[in-house]
């Protein structure tokens, strides 16, 4: 994962941001009203926009994103290669997104055949090179794939795309340890105030004794077994003086 830190609101951030989102759904309106028929853009949600953002990094980003879509050109009605039809803005974001998501996948896949012997057999290795080949797809796709394989591009495609990852693996991680009632593992859990920290410092460690899945796509990390060694607990800790 590259490093990131996470975003800390101000109060002229959340004005920012509702007003760019509150300007992006009256264009929609305006939108829906002179061509009801087209495919354009939903109108957004202002606390999902927002909880949905995780870096500096990203929040300017959106800023920007929705800013364009006052653009008249970028309303105009579009047609792929394959036939899908959207706005200008909605296939430029789209494109935006891929090739963001494409320079991390691909850099994920190098580091991942750089460690293995063979390049082949690994699973997550299977998993990026079947990302991408979808993802080369895209502008020739007809318009239930361009649907599908837009849905996965624009999610895997956001610029704080670790941050939200390691997020919601330690949000997990202390959901799991409270289930348990281990008290001094979420305590120590929440030490971390960065995520990616606290990801780093897990992921290769003997602590963390837990299948883990994350599923991209959904945007969900479940837990199946949990271990009860207390040795475990003294793995975490010493995890944390070390980042101190």
């Amino acid at each position: 994962m590259a490093r990131q830190s996470p975003i800390n609101w101000n109060r002229s951030d959340y004005g920012n941001l509702l007003k760019a989102v509150n300007k992006f759904n009256k264009e929609v309106e305006k939108l829906m009203y002179i061509n009801p028929d087209a495919n354009i853009p939903e109108k957004l949600i202002y606390k999902d926009v927002r909880k949905n953002i995780y870096t500096r990094r990203e929040f300017n980003r959106v800023i920007k994103s929705l800013g364009r879509f006052s653009n008249e050109k970028e309303q105009e009605i579009v047609k792929t290669k394959g036939g899908y039809e959207l706005t200008r803005w909605q296939r430029n974001e789209i494109n935006r997104a891929k090739r963001r998501a494409e320079r991390r996948l691909e850099s994920e896949l190098y580091s991942l055949e750089a460690q293995s012997s063979f390049g082949t057999g690994n699973t997550r290795l299977n998993e990026i090179r079947s990302t991408l080949e979808s993802y080369s797809k895209l502008s020739t796709a007809d318009p239930e794939d361009y649907k599908r394989i837009s849905g996965s591009v624009l999610r895997q495609g956001v610029s704080d795309y670790d941050m939200k990852k390691a997020s919601i693996f330690q949000e997990n991680f202390i959901k799991a340890y409270k289930k348990m009632g281990r008290k001094e593992i979420v305590r120590i859990a929440k030490r971390f105030k960065n995520p990616m920290d606290f990801w780093e410092k897990i992921k290769d460690s003997n602590f963390a004794d837990i299948k883990m899945k994350y599923d991209e796509d959904a945007g969900l990390i479940q837990f199946g077994e949990y271990s009860k060694d207390d040795n475990y607990i003294y793995d975490l800790l010493r995890l944390v003086d070390e980042l101190e």
